[in-house]
C-alpha cells in the first residue's frame, strides 16, 4: 500500500485535545489520500485510513457521493445515508431559500474547547456562523461557515463544513471540524485552487468550494440563510429517515485488498435529491423534490452555485 501517515498540527492551537491525521495509500497504480480528526488519537488515524480506502473503492464511479466505509455494514449504511441527507438539505435550503436556525456557541456543548477556539478566531480576525438545517426523523443537520473580518482579505466569501448526526451538538462539532481544517488552510495558509478545480462540471465539486469564497456567495448566505433564519427553539423535522434509503455495497477493492476489514456502501433515495454539481440541472425529479421540501412551487434562482463541495 506504500502507506504514508502525517500528523497535522493545526489542531494543537485551534482544537487542543483533538488529533488530525492524513493517510496516503497506493492502490491500482493510483494514490489516494484520507483525513481523520477525532478526540481519540487511534480513531483519528482509523478515520483517515478508512477515507483513503473509501476513495480507492469509489474510484471510477460516475457518481462517488453518498458513500461511506465502516467496519460493519449497518454503520456504513448509516454514514452513507447521512452524507446523502446532508447534501439534500444544503441544496434544498439553497434553492428553496427556506430559513434555517442560527445557533450560538453553546451549541458546541461543554466538552468542546470553546475558549481556546474562539480566542484563535478573534486573533486571526475570523467570524463563525453556525446554522441548523431542517432535521429528518432520525438525524440533525448543521452547517458551520467561516469568513474573514479583515477588509484586506482576498477571500470575500466563506469556507464551510457540514455535519449530520443523531444529536445537534454532535452535528455542530462535526461541521465545525470539517470547516476549520479547510479554513485554516485558506485564510492562514493562503491556499489557492489548482487549475482543474476551477472547471465547472458535473464531476467537480471543488468548483463549489472555491465559488463559495466569492462576494456573491456571501451575499446569498446572509440574505437567504442568516437574515431569513427561523425563530424559535427547534425546527420541525421532515418525514424522511434511513428507512427511505436503499444501499449498494461496493466490492471494487476485493481483488486488491481482499481482507480489508471495511464495508463500502453507497446510499440512494427517491425522497432525497440526487447529488449534483456544476451548473444546476432543473430536471423533473429535482424540481419535484424541491417542491416537496418547500411545500409549494419554487421560484428558482440558480445564479449562485450551491454551497456543498
Amino acid at each position: 500500500m506504500n502507506l504514508e501517515v502525517t500528523r497535522v498540527t493545526w489542531v494543537d492551537e485551534w482544537l487542543p485535545g483533538y488529533f488530525d491525521y492524513q493517510v496516503k495509500i497506493a492502490a491500482g497504480g493510483k494514490t489516494y489520500i484520507g483525513r481523520g480528526i477525532d478526540a481519540v488519537e487511534d480513531l483519528a488515524f482509523a478515520k483517515a485510513a478508512a477515507e483513503a480506502l473509501e476513495r480507492a473503492a469509489t474510484y471510477g464511479l460516475r457518481d462517488c457521493w453518498a458513500t461511506a466505509a465502516y467496519p460493519d455494514l449497518s454503520g456504513a449504511k448509516e454514514r452513507a445515508y447521512s452524507e446523502l441527507l446532508g447534501i439534500d438539505r444544503v441544496l434544498c435550503h439553497h434553492y428553496c431559500r427556506r430559513g434555517v436556525r442560527v445557533l450560538g456557541q453553546e451549541a458546541l456543548g461543554t466538552s468542546f474547547p470553546i475558549k481556546p477556539f474562539f480566542k484563535m478566531l478573534q486573533k486571526n480576525r475570523l467570524e463563525i456562523t453556525i446554522l441548523e438545517f431542517t432535521p429528518s426523523l432520525d438525524a440533525k443537520v448543521a452547517g458551520v461557515f467561516v469568513s474573514s473580518l479583515d477588509p484586506a482579505c482576498a477571500v470575500k466569501g466563506f469556507v464551510k463544513g457540514y455535519g449530520v448526526e443523531k444529536t445537534l451538538e454532535s452535528a455542530v462539532i462535526h461541521a465545525l471540524i470539517e470547516c476549520m481544517r479547510n479554513s485554516v488552510t485558506v485564510f492562514l495558509g493562503g491556499a489557492t485552487p489548482n487549475p482543474g478545480e476551477l472547471s465547472c462540471g458535473p464531476t467537480n465539486p471543488r468548483w463549489h468550494f472555491w465559488q463559495a469564497q466569492t462576494a456573491e456567495s456571501m451575499k446569498y448566505l446572509r440574505t437567504h440563510f442568516v437574515a431569513g433564519s427561523v425563530a424559535g427553539s427547534r425546527l420541525e423535522p421532515e418525514s424522511v429517515s434511513i428507512a427511505d434509503a436503499s444501499f449498494t455495497q461496493l466490492n471494487t477493492l476485493d481483488s486488491i485488498f481482499p481482507e480489508v476489514p471495511l464495508c463500502f456502501v453507497q446510499a440512494h433515495s427517491d425522497k432525497l435529491l440526487k447529488p449534483q454539481f456544476g451548473r444546476f440541472q432543473a430536471d423533473m425529479d429535482t424540481m419535484k423534490r424541491l417542491e416537496m421540501f418547500n411545500g409549494s412551487a419554487v421560484n428558482l434562482d440558480a445564479s449562485v452555485p450551491h454551497f456543498y463541495g
